[in-house]
């Protein structure tokens, strides 16, 4: 799910209690007959979690709020309910605003060290399929703020640290093809990348059974070459469909380096629809030495 100046935070926050209100309220609604939709808002909360020492106190956690606005209705009738922007190759508008907050504390040698960060993203893009051809383009804009301080007590005397980062915008784009349906081919690009040195392929099917079963996959290979050290990163992911509404996903992520140990996650994760209009969703994913939960909910008119 992806992140302005200190008011337009405080309004965020203000919006999320009204947010988790409406699907709450949503999910005990009779579901309404729905074949289609143009909006969909949604909202997540991770928490991380790493083997810490005894005397070393951490906390992770984060939000993002979605917006999809598509140019036209998408229809729902075909295939999962979780795929039916992508089934039906509908263009639209994203808007991804998310928070991520760390605090962390520890003793060493009688001396308090405390650390506290809090990063401030989002990405607005705009996805299009060119009609009657098999092209599709995103064009769009990141951007990212993030806040540090520090800390040492010793022999009750306490020094800090502070470190208020400014607002950073990249331009982003990403150009794929659907050869196929069901089937998307893209590469993503961003501000200032050198092709030669960083670029990256990845594809995404959704396999339609009999009834109401269906199979997601994803795949997606990265590479980069910095600092004369070859970095590669390979995605593979898989959701099966029991039915329109119901759904259970695994995916795996490794990163591999030249000069140090590889990194890998691995994440389980399932989503529940409502009726046509309320989703909840929620996933687990081991890192190397990270845990981290999630849960959301979407409402889609």
């Amino acid at each position: 799910m992806n992140k302005a100046s200190c008011s337009t935070v405080i309004r965020s926050v203000r919006v999320l209690p009204i947010v988790i209100a409406s699907l709450v309220f949503s999910a005990g609604m009779p579901a309404l007959a729905q074949s289609s939709y143009q909006y969909e808002n949604s909202i997540v909360y991770q928490k991380y979690k790493i083997d810490t020492s005894s005397d070393e106190d951490y906390d992770n956690w984060g939000i993002a709020l979605a917006g999809a606005t598509y140019f036209a209705q998408v229809d729902t009738t075909r295939g999962p309910l979780a795929e039916a922007a992508f089934l039906n190759r509908a263009s639209g508008v994203n808007l991804v605003y998310s928070r991520t907050e760390t605090d962390n504390s520890w003793t060493y040698q009688d001396e308090d060290f405390r650390t506290e960060a809090r990063t401030d993203a989002a990405v607005l893009n705009i996805n299009y399929y060119v009609p009657e051809t098999i092209f599709y383009v995103s064009l769009g804009v990141a951007a990212d703020k993030s806040k540090y301080s520090s800390s040492i007590t010793r022999d009750g005397t306490r020094s800090a640290h502070r470190y208020n980062g400014e607002w950073d915008y990249q331009g982003l784009a990403t150009l794929g093809v659907t050869p196929l349906n069901n089937l998307l081919i893209w590469s993503n690009f961003y501000e200032g990348q050198d092709v030669g040195d960083h670029w990256n392929l990845n594809g995404k099917y959704v396999w339609l059974f009999q009834g109401e079963r269906a199979l997601n996959i994803e795949l997606g290979y990265e590479q980069e070459d910095e600092d004369d050290e070859k970095i590669t990163r390979n995605t593979i992911s898989t959701d099966y469909y029991f039915n329109k509404s119901f759904s259970v996903g695994l995916a795996y992520h490794l990163s591999a380096f030249e000069y140090i140990d590889d990194q890998e996650s691995s994440e389980i994760r399932a989503r529940k629809f409502f009726g046509e209009s309320v989703s909840v969703q929620a996933s687990y994913t081991e890192m190397d030495d990270e845990q981290m939960v999630l849960i959301g909910g979407s409402y889609r008119f």
